[in-house]
């Protein structure tokens, strides 16, 4: 094994180590104690030095001549063997004809080896993201984590199977580390049975074929301690929680539908002051097909808004630069938590 796959391997070991590997109901439950932030950043630090001084030594030349001698010479061969016919046996032309072959398909095979560039898993831009600020990210556990999500939280049983929670990403809203945060990708299969018709001769039969359609969606559980009581606000027919709320604000009750429990609706109706309408609004026209359930304390928000580009760092003249190279999914994410926590806070203000 050549010296890049043998880094490549021992870089992904380290961050296989930043994993949290915590299974909670409580979203706002991991691994947060000091000596765990530390290890975490000394393992990154780790990882990022050795991404830092790696040299990439161009193997270009040797898989040309690789496939100049071991691969282009032999197909020459046979071509030129084909067109005199030569072997006049038959069955040592088809040795040697199958000989040049094999040997021009095995060096295509080694060149193909040689020359590939490894690259190091993308759970790296998601921990340059999270580890430095001290926060946490996992991407472990997900099948697990989704059970215990699901029984507290009704709105992650979405499909038929495999659903998961394939990442999750740990973190605080403020400085006092007083407002936790968790952003996740909830993955799910819906499978449904179609009719085929199949024909056999004068005979058709009709049987149902399973299909299965692989769906994502992401979002963030945020504490909102100003919250006490549960309503939920659904963008284009995203589903109801009880009864429908109808608000004095029109441009809102045509954009997302308030519901709740038909007992909490003056509760709701206080916190839904005007003020908040209109920040709600703002929320719901910022953020796509959002589903948003207010609980006392926090809230959870689920949107199609795909805000984890994950990147992969590949192990070439470009891998010492890692850090530009995954910046991008840092931004995106905290693009959207910025988006999402400045909206939230503006209902915040007026429920304070």
């Amino acid at each position: 094994m050549s010296d890049t796959p043998t880094l490549t391997e021992r870089i992904d070991s380290l961050v296989d180590g930043l994993h949290d590997r915590t299974v909670s109901d409580d979203p706002f439950t991991w691994e947060d104690a000091l000596d765990d932030r530390q290890r975490r950043k000394d393992d990154f630090e780790k990882a990022a030095a050795q991404l830092r001084n790696f040299v990439h030594v161009s193997k270009r030349g040797t898989v040309l001549r690789i496939l100049g001698y071991g691969t282009a010479l032999p197909l020459v061969a046979l071509a030129a063997l084909w067109l005199l016919q030569f072997p006049p046996s038959g069955t040592a032309r088809l040795i040697v004809w199958g000989l040049l072959g094999a040997a021009a398909l095995v060096s295509a095979i080694i060149a193909g080896v040689v020359g590939h560039i490894p690259s190091v898993d993308d759970d790296i831009s998601v921990a340059a993201y999270t580890v430095p600020r001290g926060w946490s990210f996992s991407r472990m556990n997900g099948d697990a984590a989704w059970r215990k999500l699901v029984s507290r939280f009704s709105q992650f049983n979405r499909g038929d199977e495999d659903q998961s929670l394939t990442t999750r990403i740990w973190g605080y809203m403020d400085e006092a580390e007083k407002r936790p945060f968790m952003l996740f990708r909830f993955d799910w299969v819906e499978v449904v049975y179609v009719p085929v018709v199949i024909s056999n001769g004068k005979t058709t039969t009709t049987v149902m074929q399973r299909q299965e359609h692989s769906y994502d969606r992401h979002g963030m559980f945020l504490a909102v301690p100003e919250a006490n009581v549960h309503f939920r606000i659904a963008a284009n027919g995203a589903g109801t929680l009880g009864s429908p709320i109808s608000l004095e604000f029109e441009a809102l009750s045509r954009a997302a539908e308030i519901s709740c429990d038909t007992k909490d609706e003056l509760a709701v109706r206080q916190f839904l002051s005007p003020a908040v309408q209109e920040a709600v609004f703002a929320l719901v026209q910022d953020v796509s097909g959002m589903l948003l359930d207010v609980y006392p304390g926090f809230i959870l928000l689920f949107t199609d808004d795909d805000f984890l580009h994950e990147t992969a760092v590949r192990m070439d003249e470009t891998a010492r630069n890692f850090s530009q190279t995954i910046a991008t999914t840092g931004a995106a994410i905290e693009s959207f938590r910025g988006k999402v926590s400045g909206h939230i806070d503006q209902i915040r203000k007026y429920n304070d």
